[in-house]
């Protein structure tokens, strides 16, 4: 073989091994893109789900519409008379927080509250506490919490706890955020 073939050769392996190698980047960098786009989609959906646990817990403890005893909150209570002037769907006037919408949106942000009074009440009654939809939205999730609806008007009844004279029933906590 001549030197000039022999370095022709040379050269050509050469070529052959940069291609490889740069195939080999290549399928990395895509692979590499591929796991860092899904890792930001994971994240971007359980700080979706963040958010959406924190207006769950944010209306629990919403002392305009929970239910107290000698000043102190119950956990997990719903106040009748409260969710009724918390918000109404009589088109004649509007509730507390119907009112104050724009208050109450960095807490709820752009979500539906929805309050089900479900046990023993038949037919249910419902609150809708805040309702706040974007006129166009990507995704929405809902997520359902069991509470107490309390009615201390109800003198013939007493609710079992501390709550004393009054009826308590099972009630649904059902909230909607969307983004």
């Amino acid at each position: 073989m001549t030197p000039s073939k022999k370095s022709q050769l040379q050269m050509m392996e050469s070529t052959v091994i940069m291609f490889v190698f740069f195939v080999f980047l290549a399928f990395g960098f895509i692979f590499f893109t591929q796991s860092f786009f899904e890792g930001v989609k994971e994240a971007q959906r359980e700080g979706s789900q963040l958010d959406h646990i924190q207006v769950a817990q944010r209306v629990l403890t919403l002392p305009e519409i929970q239910c107290t005893k000698n000043g102190e909150a119950i956990a997990n209570c719903f106040d009748v008379q409260k969710l009724g002037a918390a918000y109404t769907e009589d088109a004649s006037s509007s509730g507390v927080m119907e009112e104050n919408i724009g208050d109450y949106f960095p807490l709820f942000y752009y979500s539906t509250i929805k309050i089900e009074e479900i046990f023993p009440d038949v037919p249910p009654d419902s609150w809708m506490i805040y309702d706040n939809q974007p006129n166009e939205y990507q995704r929405s999730s809902t997520i359902g919490l069991p509470a107490i609806v309390y009615n201390a008007t109800d003198e013939d009844s007493f609710c079992e706890g501390s709550l004393g004279r009054g009826s308590c029933a099972f009630g649904w906590l059902t909230v909607t955020v969307y983004s």
